[in-house]
Order: C-alpha cells, then sequence, then structure tokens
C-alpha cells in the first residue's frame, strides 16, 4: 500500500478530488472528501496531523520502508574499554532504495563513515 511514486506531495488549499493520493510526512493518504481534502485549515484536516484528518482521508501506509542496520561487531553486550582502538562493523539493507553509507556514533559524536560492503 505504500511507495509514493503515483502520490504528489500534500499542499494545503489545493484542490484535491475523491481518489486522490498525496504524500505527507513520509505517509500516502486517499481523499476520501474533496471539500475538506482541498481545505485549507491544515489544523482541521492536513493529512496525518490535523485534527480531523481522517475523517477526509485514508493512510495509506509509508512511502519508504527506513533501512536496516545491525551491529556486528562489538557484539551485544562486549566490553569495549575507553581510549582503546575498536572495529565497529555493521549489516545495512534497504528493501526500497540502496545503502550508499553507514555512518557510526558514540553518544553523538560520529566516529566515522564507510561507504561500501562491508560495514
Amino acid at each position: 500500500n505504500g511507495g509514493c511514486a503515483d502520490a504528489v506531495p500534500y499542499v494545503a488549499g489545493t484542490r484535491y478530488e475523491i481518489g486522490a493520493l498525496v504524500s505527507n510526512l513520509n505517509q500516502k493518504y486517499r481523499c476520501d472528501v474533496a471539500g475538506w481534502c482541498s481545505s485549507d485549515a491544515t489544523w482541521a484536516y492536513e493529512p496525518g496531523e490535523g485534527l480531523y484528518w481522517k475523517d477526509a482521508w485514508t493512510g495509506l501506509g509509508a512511502c519508504s520502508t527506513p533501512p536496516q542496520v545491525t551491529i556486528t561487531a562489538p557484539t551485544d553486550g562486549q566490553v569495549v574499554l575507553a581510549g582503546s582502538n575498536n572495529e565497529i562493523t555493521a549489516n545495512a539493507s534497504d528493501s526500497d532504495g540502496t545503502v550508499t553509507q553507514v555512518e557510526f556514533f558514540a553518544n553523538n559524536d560520529r566516529l566515522g563513515v564507510v561507504t561500501q560492503a562491508p560495514y
């Protein structure tokens, strides 16, 4: 149900017909009530956000699926000593896209970037 290639980005106040497909906040929606979908009252009818959005729209799912990343080293529970050199490795995949890089962080500090598998 996801995938947003056939959906236009939502813009408040734009005229939407019943059945129109829009994307908003990485989600896809179908217009069910043209007058409400076309409203410029984002507080009420912005898809996924407005107070009454479910009265105007049907949510159809995510536009994209987030990549999956699993740290392979160090292993879960392994003791890592501060100040020591340690290799960090990961497996990364993206079911609806391509992994172009993996960034490694510790306590919000960027440790490095790997741009080719294996990561």
